[in-house]
């Protein structure tokens, strides 16, 4: 896959995305949203890949939006580039599993980028912040995922103080999973990869699918959620296969259906 704006990379049954704009500090804008979500969407259909690490080139994860494209834009062009964002985290949480490697540093729509996926490993010298404030705008759909990660009080400290995170804060924060050396970042990421990769697509698939909704459910609705899909995943060739690897103590061949 041939983009102007990201690198696109298969591996052993990892895909790679790299930000690849790095004379712009890997700041976001439409033309790169998409590009992203067309990535995501080929990776998707690939039983090849079973995981992907979102990454950035250069010494920057993601600096965030690319003000000058919005500076000057009518309320319906702002209102359609947030549509796009929105399929953006769409896209990052309905394809494979993916992984952000959180090679430098992540600001506004960057640290955004690396709560929507579903891990994130950060470099020991990177920093997040949500500085929309001090430009004189309010936060975005960053602020969904910061409430539900990180809870209200740390949201409104983040939001409301645009305060720097250390990675080490952000680990605290919950924000990312596992803080590595800045050379260890892409092996890290890699390896957790490798390791999702290894799992049952569909077990891995369903179980995501009830982490992602159960937010949005009334507990009695959440358990009723979660025991419809423990049931079906019961009906799976994987489901049928682990069992018979647990038993004859051999590595499973999952088949993804």
């Amino acid at each position: 896959m041939e983009f102007s704006n990201i690198l696109v990379e298969r591996r052993d049954g990892v895909g790679w995305v790299t930000l690849n704009r790095p004379e712009k500090r890997n700041r976001l804008n439409t033309e790169t949203c998409q590009q992203i979500i067309a990535a995501l969407g080929a990776l998707a259909q690939d039983d090849t890949t079973r995981a992907v690490v979102l990454t950035g080139a250069g010494e920057m994860f993601c600096a965030g939006a690319d003000i000058g494209e919005f500076y000057g834009a009518s309320l319906l062009e702002h209102r359609a580039h947030y549509e796009i964002r929105i399929d953006l985290i769409r896209a990052l949480g309905t394809g494979k599993p993916t992984i952000a490697a959180v090679n430098g540093h992540a600001i506004g729509a960057g640290a955004a980028l690396a709560n929507w996926c579903d891990l994130a490993v950060a470099s020991a010298a990177a920093k997040l912040s949500y500085p929309e404030i001090n430009v004189g705008i309010s936060m975005g759909l960053a602020a969904v995922d910061l409430v539900r990660i990180a809870g209200r009080k740390r949201a409104n400290y983040l939001c409301f103080l645009c305060e720097t995170l250390t990675a080490d804060d952000a680990e605290r924060f919950g924000l990312v999973n596992l803080v590595v050396p800045p050379s260890e970042v892409l092996a890290t990421a890699g390896a957790l990869a490798a390791k999702l990769a290894a799992k049952s697509p569909i077990a891995l698939q369903l179980t995501r699918e009830v982490i992602q909704r159960v937010a949005d459910l009334g507990y009695r609705d959440a358990l009723a959620l979660a025991r419809d899909v423990h049931v079906l995943s019961r009906s799976t060739e994987d489901c049928r296969e682990g069992s018979a690897a647990f038993l004859a103590k051999r590595p499973p061949r999952w088949t993804g259906r």
